[in-house]
């Protein structure tokens, strides 16, 4: 502000300002003037914190110099807590104990019944997870499409296929199993037979 004054008060004597002409200020001020800056901080606007209360009854704020103050105290010596309201309104209600969930205008009963400007939530949009199919171990992705793909005629045929398979299978073990009884029984039988043989005796002649 004061380099703009000294600027105009520079160049209104010059008579440069009413030609038009516009300049820097350094060519005008002197020396010690030139160096300085006049350069001025801006205000920042701050919001004035205005501390307020809640009405116990009715829910409304209660700001500084309103509202209504209730103690219920029975003798002086006992500390109880102090009740802030609105208005002798809500104090009378609270004595008389009705509910404000059934009186109209109180705050709670406005949010029970979604009065006045309700802030609609945005639902948060799912993200769709890509499924990405792929083979399982021991089975690649082709052969899991191809049993997809299958009849119910199919599957009979091959269930009836893998029993038959299944069946020849046991038979085997078993008739296997059989052999091997066989041949460990004739092999004890054989040992046994060669514990009892007696060794020959040398006879002289």
């Amino acid at each position: 502000m004061a380099r703009d004054f000294i600027k105009r008060s520079f160049e209104s004597q010059t008579g440069l300002l009413k030609k038009g002409f516009h300049t820097t200020t350094s060519q005008f001020l002197p020396k010690h003037l030139a160096s300085q800056s006049f350069h001025c901080k801006p205000q920042i606007h701050t919001k004035m914190v205005i501390k307020t209360d809640v009405c116990l009854f009715s829910g409304y704020k209660i700001y500084p110099g309103h509202g209504v103050r209730y103690v219920p105290c029975t003798n002086v010596q006992s500390t109880r807590p102090v009740f802030t309201f609105v208005s002798k309104k809500s104090l009378h209600l609270f004595l008389i104990r009705r509910n404000p969930r059934e009186i109209r205008w109180t705050q709670l009963y406005r949010r029970q019944h979604k009065k006045g400007s309700v802030e609609q939530l945005k639902k948060n949009k799912k993200r769709r997870v890509a499924r990405v199919e792929r083979g399982i171990a021991g089975a690649s992705l082709e052969f899991i499409k191809a049993q997809k793909n299958q009849t119910q005629q199919q599957r009979e045929k091959i269930r009836a296929s893998t029993k038959e398979a299944q069946k020849k299978q046991n038979k085997t073990e078993q008739s296997g199993r059989k052999e091997q009884q066989k041949a460990q029984k004739q092999m004890m039988k054989a040992q046994m037979r060669s514990k009892n043989v007696k060794a020959p005796t040398a006879t002289s002649k």
